[in-house]
């Protein structure tokens, strides 16, 4: 019995080891905060592991960028480290990670001359996890980014 045990530990362990975990959340809003973009809390709506497919899940999500670099536009910019990342999935994982330099932000037009936004960026723990992250605001209409923006959704790859 402890033979079969070992056996169907060694089948599945490198399935384990270095599986990716994938997160979607929704809702709220981001908000320009002085020289950072915010998201004070938006909802997990998904929870995945390896090839798992996501399952239907709550929790919470707080994004604050680092500042923004010189030469930053409404339609696009670039931020500095720092800032933070934290993913909370009751009973299935915490994240907390400070969001590194070369996080974006730009101006998505779309075919009817409207407007969405698109945050791209790498947090990384205190145990040297990476996780990336995309956020695609709702459609602002023709007017742009006003300094805040619903969100449509965000996605996590751990």
């Amino acid at each position: 019995m402890k033979r079969i045990v070992f056996s169907l530990l060694l089948l599945i362990a490198p399935a384990l080891v270095g599986a990716q975990t994938n997160v979607a959340a929704s809702g709220g809003s981001i908000t320009r905060v002085g020289t950072t973009l915010m998201v004070p809390l938006t909802i997990v709506t998904s929870f995945g592991v390896g090839g798992d497919l996501p399952v239907m899940t709550s929790g919470l999500v707080t994004i604050q960028t680092g500042a923004v670099l010189p030469g930053a536009t409404a339609e696009q910019a670039m931020f500095r480290a720092g800032g933070s990342l934290v993913i909370w999935v009751p009973g299935q994982m915490t994240y907390t990670g400070t969001i590194g330099p070369g996080a974006t932000w730009r101006q998505i037009t779309n075919a009817d001359e409207t407007y969405q936004y698109e945050l791209t960026g790498t947090a990384t723990d205190g145990n040297g996890n990476v996780c990336n992250f995309v956020l695609l605001t709702v459609n602002t209409g023709t007017e742009g980014f006003a300094g805040t923006a619903g969100v449509e959704s965000v996605d996590f790859s751990l």
